[in-house]
């Protein structure tokens, strides 16, 4: 009765609620929704104001992984500039 087990698309189904789901060969389904008593069981639509939360978190995230990927990316730049830089000056220096 583990549904991590069961399924083959677990992840998918955890992340986006409208996915098929896919058991594994040789598992028999035990869980149906015409069983209100069981909380799996009974699909209670997702209010929209949550779905809207969700993503706005998703989309928060990817934001700030992309921004510290940028700032990582303009120091080393600057760096390498800086470099090549002082490397020019000692060379004019030595002339």
């Amino acid at each position: 009765m583990n549904l991590q087990e069961d399924l083959k698309n677990y992840m998918r189904v955890e992340l986006y609620l409208t996915a098929n789901i896919l058991l594994k060969k040789g598992t028999l389904p035990h869980i149906f929704k015409g069983q209100p008593n069981r909380k799996r069981a009974s699909s209670k639509p997702t209010r929209a104001g949550v779905l809207k939360f969700r993503k706005f978190r998703v989309l928060a995230e990817v934001e700030q992984q992309h921004q510290a990927q940028t700032a990582i990316q303009i120091e080393e730049e600057c760096q390498e500039r800086t470099n090549t830089e002082d490397f020019e000056e000692v060379n004019t220096r030595e002339n």
